[in-house]
């Protein structure tokens, strides 16, 4: 017996597996359960996903910003004011009774100041209502975006995986 027979013995020995492949994420389950969780979300965030999904729809090209290894945050922070603008101008005839109610509780006269006696508030934050609550729907369509961009840029370079071979 020489060498190359051995060799030949436990390579035949040896079983190389079938499933799951090398490199194979089982992309089709992912994009399954993501959209199964998305139908959970209540109507208003999904009206909001909805938007931004068209928004990461006209992104989903080649040297897109979407793909680069580190997004740019200001142009990303566009991306949400564009989404923001039509979510608002959308759901603008929609106040919510708890908007109303938060803005009055906001409002109402306060026996102290509520940055300490002497003392002037600073502005708001760009990000934040002129009272200076946060702006919790920006925040979401943030959360939204980031997340949508993620699971995209996951599976676009599962696709290049496969397309490179």
């Amino acid at each position: 017996m020489n060498i190359s027979d051995s060799f030949r013995e436990n390579v035949e020995k040896l079983e190389i597996p079938k499933y799951p492949f090398y490199g194979y994420d089982n992309s089709e389950e992912i994009d399954k359960d993501v959209d199964y969780i998305k139908s959970l979300y209540p109507s208003d965030v999904q009206l909001i996903q909805r938007e931004v999904e068209e928004e990461c729809d006209k992104l989903e090209y080649d040297g897109s910003c979407m793909f680069d290894l580190y997004p740019d945050r200001v142009h990303l922070n566009t991306i949400v004011d564009k989404i923001y603008d039509t979510v608002s101008a959308t759901s603008e005839d929609e106040v919510s009774k708890e908007e109303i109610n938060n803005s009055n509780i906001a409002n109402s006269p306060w026996p102290w100041n509520h940055c300490g006696p002497n003392r002037t508030c600073p502005p708001p934050r760009p990000d934040h209502r002129p009272d200076g609550r946060p702006n919790w729907r920006r925040d979401l369509i943030e959360s939204l975006l980031f997340n949508e961009m993620l699971h995209r840029r996951r599976r676009h370079r599962s696709r290049k995986r496969w397309t490179n071979y």
